[in-house]
């Protein structure tokens, strides 16, 4: 009995399952990208009346019903299985491409009732399907599926001579040959992700891309056709959590330019330039940590690759460029001097009075300069860049000094007036293996006599395991700004913002295996039920 059980659940499960691929049978395998949004993990987060009754929904059903004589009241009235997967998948074909929309219909009798007469009036039919053809696009359908296509009415050369036959080539195709049978793209579909975004051959494509346009760019040296960059299949997949939105992003990479990222790009940012990073009252970071003697190796070595396969006939010229490049350059030096350790702050705010000059004319239009003052918000910024070059940093300073370039305090020097046109003043100093530029007087004394230690925050963290890190705090920074006066559109989506949104993630790992994965993150304030609920209120708010 146990047994029976069994194999009736896994029975079912495949049906569920050759029924949620019931358009991934009919999409060739071929194709270069491929968007699904998916249906079950949407309707979980939202209902159709959420939609219905959004502003999005009502402007879809105020265009339907225009000039109709029954009115629909719901998206579900128009034909379309809304809760069905949809898909967007493009295909080049001799250099052309062919974008196309498929969706599952409900009912073709309502989705046909959307059309005006003077559309209705150009239906065609074959092979059991019905069609309306336009000079570069078809919309065709049968009883369960409704396929758009926006392509070149004929090709150059072996292929589709319409959009027309590229359809049927769809709707006919056999599972056997359909991205259903795709393991990396049925792997790339995560299981809690509304949409997944999937690229073959990112590299491939742009190649071709390029290629298209030889007879513009490439005419005078032609063109090999071989994969330019070294990146091969992409997939992002797209979140709606209850506290966050979020993009996760996976890119593949050859062999070649996966051993010269993980040469790059595998390093921790130091230590030391974390000490000052006070998470707790930051408003926003910019981090990067790359070994930049190693950037100057492998860079040239790339160069070399692409710009010798774009311009045949041209490798030995690129080639020695590169040589040159390397010869000239000592990279064991300017790895020292600018290790590759960056971090760029946005401590906070401040009102800071300056002088601005303008002009007044007296009764016969004679000009006068007028020196006045003016209130300004200035932003409090650090930007540290890591070294091994203390010494000679400070002999540089010297200099500065000796030039009248820079005033110094001890250790701190700051821009002088004549040599910074900014409205605040820029203070420098190198300590620990760091390079420090701040708009702080008390900022660099602090860092001067190590009065801060903060590396053990949770932003340092995230910036060690990490290669590149950008972080907003969108509620801390829109209040630095609350009293200001905005217009009424613009006042209501900053009341909104500030009211439902806390900061936002821009990750991007380091290199694991041929994978570089990055994540985007909107972490909001939780007020809704989930982010995509929330996302649909701001439409209804500004509307």
């Amino acid at each position: 009995m146990k047994r029976i059980i069994t194999t009736t659940l896994l029975f079912l499960g495949l049906i569920n399952g050759l029924i949620a691929q019931n358009l991934e049978k009919k999409i060739p395998n071929d194709v270069d990208i491929i968007i699904t949004s998916n249906a079950k993990n949407l309707f979980e987060l939202i209902t159709i009346s959420d939609i219905d009754t959004n502003f999005l929904g009502e402007m879809i059903l105020k265009d339907v019903n225009r000039g109709k004589d029954e009115q629909r009241t719901s998206i579900e009235d128009l034909g379309i299985d809304v809760k069905s997967n949809a898909y967007y998948f493009s295909k080049h074909i001799n250099n052309i491409g062919f974008h196309s929309f498929f969706v599952e219909l409900k009912n073709k009798k309502q989705f046909e009732a959307n059309f005006s007469e003077r559309k209705l009036e150009k239906i065609e039919t074959e092979k059991g399907y019905s069609y309306i053809k336009g000079y570069s696009n078809i919309t065709i359908w049968n009883d369960n599926y409704l396929l758009l296509i926006k392509g070149k009415t004929s090709m150059e050369e072996k292929g589709f001579e319409s959009v027309k036959d590229y359809a049927f080539a769809v709707l006919e195709n056999k599972m056997s040959t359909s991205i259903s049978t795709n393991k990396n793209f049925q792997k790339a579909k995560r299981r809690n992700s509304v949409a997944t975004v999937w690229v073959r051959d990112y590299g491939n494509l742009m190649t071709e891309l390029a290629y298209s346009l030889r007879k513009f760019v490439f005419s005078s040296y032609g063109f090999n056709g071989k994969d330019l960059i070294g990146v091969d299949e992409i997939t992002a997949n797209l979140y709606f959590e209850k506290d966050n939105a979020n993009m996760k992003v996976d890119v593949s990479v050859d062999d070649e330019l996966k051993d010269a990222f993980k040469k790059m790009y595998n390093k921790k940012m130091s230590t030391n330039l974390l000490k000052n990073l006070n998470s707790k009252e930051i408003l926003a970071f910019f981090s990067l940590s790359v070994n930049s003697e190693e950037v100057l190796l492998q860079y040239p070595r790339l160069v070399k690759k692409m710009y010798g396969m774009m311009l045949p006939g041209k490798e030995e010229e690129i080639e020695f460029g590169t040589d040159l490049f390397s010869l000239i350059i000592d990279e064991k030096a300017i790895g020292d001097l600018v290790t590759g350790d960056v971090l760029l702050v946005l401590n906070d705010f401040s009102k800071k009075e300056v002088e601005y000059t303008t002009y007044k004319y007296d009764e016969e239009y004679k000009r006068t300069e007028v020196v006045e003052t003016k209130e300004e918000t200035v932003p409090d910024i650090t930007f540290m860049i890591g070294t091994k070059e203390e010494a000679l940093l400070n002999k540089l300073f010297q200099i500065g000094k000796k030039y009248k370039v820079l005033d110094a305090d001890k250790n701190i020097y700051k821009f002088t007036e004549t040599s910074n046109n900014i409205p605040f003043g820029i203070y420098v100093l190198v300590k620990n293996n760091v390079l420090y530029f701040t708009t702080s007087e008390e900022g660099a004394l602090n860092i001067y006599n190590s009065t801060k230690d903060y590396k053990s925050s949770e932003h340092s963290k995230i910036i060690r395991k990490n290669s590149l890190v950008t972080y907003f705090n969108i509620h801390k920074t829109m209040g630095e700004f609350s009293d200001l006066s905005f217009k009424k559109t613009e006042k209501k989506a900053f009341d909104f913002g500030y009211k439902n949104l806390k900061d936002v993630y821009l990750k991007v790992s380091k290199v694991k295996g041929n994978k570089i994965s990055s994540e985007l993150r909107l972490n909001t304030s939780g007020n809704q039920e989930n982010s995509l609920k929330l996302l649909l209120s701001f439409f209804n708010y500004m509307n």
